[in-house]
Protein backbone atom coordinates (compact mmCIF):
# COMPACT_ATOMS: atom_id res chain seq x y z
CA UNK A 1 0.00 0.00 0.00
CA UNK A 2 1.38 3.20 -1.22
CA UNK A 3 0.05 6.88 -0.34
CA UNK A 4 1.84 9.39 -1.94
CA UNK A 5 2.75 12.72 0.39
CA UNK A 6 1.58 12.84 3.90
CA UNK A 7 2.33 14.74 7.49
CA UNK A 8 -0.31 15.07 10.14
CA UNK A 9 0.33 14.56 14.01
CA UNK A 10 -3.38 12.59 14.98
CA UNK A 11 -3.47 10.60 19.25
CA UNK A 12 0.21 10.03 19.16
CA UNK A 13 0.48 9.32 15.25
CA UNK A 14 2.13 11.25 12.53
CA UNK A 15 3.24 10.39 9.02
CA UNK A 16 5.56 12.58 6.87
CA UNK A 17 6.37 12.69 3.31
CA UNK A 18 7.72 15.17 0.37
CA UNK A 19 7.02 15.42 -3.07
CA UNK A 20 7.60 11.97 -5.19
CA UNK A 21 9.14 14.04 -8.09
CA UNK A 22 12.35 14.59 -6.41
CA UNK A 23 16.05 13.07 -7.40
CA UNK A 24 16.85 10.03 -5.23
CA UNK A 25 18.84 11.87 -2.42
CA UNK A 26 15.87 14.09 -1.21
CA UNK A 27 13.17 11.30 -2.56
CA UNK A 28 9.85 11.57 -0.45
CA UNK A 29 9.19 7.99 0.94
CA UNK A 30 6.40 7.59 3.34
CA UNK A 31 7.01 7.69 7.02
CA UNK A 32 5.42 6.80 10.35
CA UNK A 33 6.37 8.15 13.43
CA UNK A 34 5.09 6.54 16.90
CA UNK A 35 6.50 7.71 20.45
CA UNK A 36 10.39 8.53 19.69
CA UNK A 37 10.79 6.26 16.69
CA UNK A 38 10.40 6.62 13.13
CA UNK A 39 9.48 4.16 10.58
CA UNK A 40 9.77 3.15 6.79
CA UNK A 41 7.49 1.15 4.56
CA UNK A 42 8.70 -2.14 3.79
CA UNK A 43 7.55 -4.41 0.67
CA UNK A 44 6.07 -7.70 1.81
CA UNK A 45 4.85 -11.27 0.20
CA UNK A 46 2.75 -12.17 3.15
CA UNK A 47 1.05 -9.24 5.03
CA UNK A 48 0.42 -9.60 9.09
CA UNK A 49 -2.52 -10.04 10.77
CA UNK A 50 -2.78 -6.89 13.30
CA UNK A 51 -2.37 -6.95 16.63
CA UNK A 52 -3.51 -4.08 19.30
CA UNK A 53 -4.25 -0.49 18.02
CA UNK A 54 -1.58 2.11 18.41
CA UNK A 55 -3.93 4.82 17.26
CA UNK A 56 -5.26 6.65 14.06
CA UNK A 57 -3.18 8.96 11.48
CA UNK A 58 -4.51 11.53 9.06
CA UNK A 59 -2.42 12.65 5.94
CA UNK A 60 -1.67 15.69 4.49
CA UNK A 61 0.82 17.17 2.27
CA UNK A 62 4.57 17.73 2.27
CA UNK A 63 3.81 20.90 3.96
CA UNK A 64 1.26 19.86 6.84
CA UNK A 65 -1.71 20.65 4.45
CA UNK A 66 -4.41 18.51 4.08
CA UNK A 67 -5.27 16.72 1.13
CA UNK A 68 -8.22 16.09 -0.90
CA UNK A 69 -10.61 13.76 0.00
CA UNK A 70 -10.72 11.50 3.50
CA UNK A 71 -7.62 10.36 4.01
CA UNK A 72 -7.25 8.67 7.06
CA UNK A 73 -5.67 5.01 8.41
CA UNK A 74 -5.16 3.11 11.89
CA UNK A 75 -1.20 2.01 13.05
CA UNK A 76 -1.54 -1.37 14.91
CA UNK A 77 0.95 -3.44 16.71
CA UNK A 78 2.28 -6.92 15.21
CA UNK A 79 2.04 -9.49 17.02
CA UNK A 80 4.88 -10.89 19.03
CA UNK A 81 6.72 -7.76 17.85
CA UNK A 82 8.45 -4.83 19.84
CA UNK A 83 6.79 -1.48 18.32
CA UNK A 84 10.32 -0.09 18.77
CA UNK A 85 10.90 -2.23 15.70
CA UNK A 86 8.16 -2.64 13.38
CA UNK A 87 4.56 -1.67 13.20
CA UNK A 88 1.82 -1.65 10.65
CA UNK A 89 -0.24 1.06 8.87
CA UNK A 90 -3.45 0.17 7.72
CA UNK A 91 -6.16 2.21 5.53
CA UNK A 92 -9.64 0.50 4.43
CA UNK A 93 -9.39 -3.50 3.20
CA UNK A 94 -5.07 -1.85 2.69
CA UNK A 95 -2.17 -2.49 4.96
CA UNK A 96 1.82 -1.83 5.08
CA UNK A 97 4.22 -2.81 6.93
CA UNK A 98 6.30 -0.14 8.60
CA UNK A 99 10.12 -1.14 10.02
CA UNK A 100 12.46 1.51 12.09
CA UNK A 101 14.59 3.30 10.07
CA UNK A 102 17.72 2.68 12.57
CA UNK A 103 16.87 -1.12 11.86
CA UNK A 104 19.45 -2.95 9.00
CA UNK A 105 17.43 -5.60 7.15
CA UNK A 106 19.48 -8.28 9.39
CA UNK A 107 18.20 -6.66 12.81
CA UNK A 108 14.21 -6.95 11.26
CA UNK A 109 11.89 -8.62 13.39
CA UNK A 110 11.28 -12.39 12.80
CA UNK A 111 8.07 -11.27 11.83
CA UNK A 112 8.98 -9.16 9.03
CA UNK A 113 11.95 -11.04 7.91
CA UNK A 114 9.53 -14.05 7.81
CA UNK A 115 6.85 -11.66 5.43
CA UNK A 116 9.51 -10.26 3.49
CA UNK A 117 10.42 -13.47 1.77
CA UNK A 118 8.89 -15.05 -1.03
CA UNK A 119 5.47 -17.97 0.14
CA UNK A 120 6.74 -21.20 0.82
CA UNK A 121 5.42 -24.66 1.48
CA UNK A 122 5.65 -28.05 1.80
CA UNK A 123 2.41 -29.78 0.48
CA UNK A 124 -0.16 -29.23 -2.46
CA UNK A 125 -2.03 -25.62 -1.65
CA UNK A 126 -5.55 -24.58 -2.88
CA UNK A 127 -6.72 -20.71 -2.60
CA UNK A 128 -9.19 -18.38 -3.80
CA UNK A 129 -8.01 -14.76 -4.67
CA UNK A 130 -7.07 -12.20 -7.49
CA UNK A 131 -4.76 -13.73 -10.95
CA UNK A 132 -2.76 -9.36 -11.05
CA UNK A 133 -0.66 -10.05 -13.39
CA UNK A 134 1.23 -12.18 -15.92
CA UNK A 135 4.83 -11.73 -15.14
CA UNK A 136 6.87 -13.30 -18.03
CA UNK A 137 6.50 -15.72 -21.25
CA UNK A 138 4.62 -14.51 -24.54
CA UNK A 139 3.33 -11.60 -24.98
CA UNK A 140 1.98 -9.40 -22.49
CA UNK A 141 -1.86 -9.19 -21.92
CA UNK A 142 -1.16 -5.49 -21.65
CA UNK A 143 -0.05 -5.28 -25.24
CA UNK A 144 -3.61 -6.64 -26.03
CA UNK A 145 -2.50 -10.50 -26.82
CA UNK A 146 -3.94 -12.87 -24.36
CA UNK A 147 -2.83 -16.07 -26.79
CA UNK A 148 0.38 -17.07 -24.12
CA UNK A 149 2.33 -19.70 -24.51
CA UNK A 150 3.25 -21.92 -21.80
CA UNK A 151 5.09 -21.85 -19.20
CA UNK A 152 4.62 -18.71 -18.08
CA UNK A 153 4.61 -17.04 -14.57
CA UNK A 154 1.36 -15.68 -12.84
CA UNK A 155 0.82 -13.43 -10.03
CA UNK A 156 -1.76 -13.86 -7.41
CA UNK A 157 -3.11 -11.98 -4.26
CA UNK A 158 -5.25 -14.50 -1.67
CA UNK A 159 -6.58 -14.38 1.83
CA UNK A 160 -8.27 -17.52 1.42
CA UNK A 161 -7.05 -20.72 1.38
CA UNK A 162 -5.59 -23.99 2.92
CA UNK A 163 -1.16 -24.53 3.00
CA UNK A 164 -0.36 -20.94 2.80
CA UNK A 165 -0.34 -19.72 6.51
CA UNK A 166 -3.32 -17.99 6.65
CA UNK A 167 -3.82 -18.06 10.41
CA UNK A 168 -0.40 -15.90 10.54
CA UNK A 169 -1.06 -13.50 7.63
CA UNK A 170 -4.02 -11.83 6.79
CA UNK A 171 -3.15 -11.32 2.99
CA UNK A 172 -0.34 -13.64 0.56
CA UNK A 173 1.18 -12.44 -2.68
CA UNK A 174 2.80 -15.32 -4.29
CA UNK A 175 4.00 -16.72 -8.12
CA UNK A 176 3.20 -19.59 -9.79
CA UNK A 177 3.85 -20.91 -13.31
CA UNK A 178 1.00 -21.96 -15.23
CA UNK A 179 2.17 -25.15 -17.81
CA UNK A 180 1.34 -27.83 -19.86
CA UNK A 181 -0.30 -29.73 -17.17
CA UNK A 182 -2.04 -26.80 -16.30
CA UNK A 183 -6.13 -28.22 -16.08
CA UNK A 184 -7.12 -26.45 -17.70
CA UNK A 185 -4.11 -24.26 -19.55
CA UNK A 186 -5.92 -20.95 -19.21
CA UNK A 187 -7.80 -20.05 -22.98
CA UNK A 188 -7.44 -16.44 -24.04
CA UNK A 189 -10.82 -15.42 -23.18
CA UNK A 190 -10.05 -16.80 -19.56
CA UNK A 191 -6.89 -14.91 -19.34
CA UNK A 192 -8.65 -11.53 -20.48
CA UNK A 193 -11.61 -12.04 -18.17
CA UNK A 194 -9.26 -13.01 -15.16
CA UNK A 195 -7.20 -10.23 -15.73
CA UNK A 196 -10.22 -7.64 -15.75
CA UNK A 197 -9.02 -3.98 -14.92
CA UNK A 198 -12.23 -3.62 -13.01
CA UNK A 199 -13.18 -5.79 -10.25
CA UNK A 200 -11.47 -8.81 -11.60
CA UNK A 201 -13.47 -12.64 -10.36
CA UNK A 202 -11.71 -14.43 -8.07
CA UNK A 203 -10.07 -17.60 -9.36
CA UNK A 204 -9.54 -21.05 -7.35
CA UNK A 205 -6.52 -22.78 -7.68
CA UNK A 206 -4.83 -25.83 -6.62
CA UNK A 207 -1.09 -25.53 -6.91
CA UNK A 208 2.12 -28.01 -6.17
CA UNK A 209 4.63 -26.68 -4.41
CA UNK A 210 8.53 -27.16 -3.90
CA UNK A 211 9.90 -24.67 -1.26
CA UNK A 212 8.54 -21.11 -3.12
CA UNK A 213 8.42 -22.96 -6.33
CA UNK A 214 4.46 -23.53 -7.17
CA UNK A 215 2.94 -24.97 -10.29
CA UNK A 216 -0.36 -24.76 -11.12
CA UNK A 217 -2.68 -27.83 -11.19
CA UNK A 218 -6.02 -26.75 -11.73
CA UNK A 219 -7.58 -22.90 -12.20
CA UNK A 220 -10.92 -21.76 -12.48
CA UNK A 221 -13.15 -18.85 -11.57
CA UNK A 222 -14.63 -19.16 -8.14
CA UNK A 223 -18.44 -20.19 -7.63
Amino acid sequence: MTWGVIGVLVTGVSVAGCSPYQGMEGECTVKVRYDDAVYRAVAVASMPRPGRSLGSANFGDCDGSPLQGSYEGELFALPNTSTDQAVLLGQGRHASVYVNTALKMDQWPALVKAAYRPVACEQPVKFTGTWNIVLDGGAMPDEGDYDLTVPYTAAFTTAHGKGLGLDTWSRVELTARITSNTDPVPTPRFLKQALAVKKPPQVTVTATCRGSKFNVATIKFAD
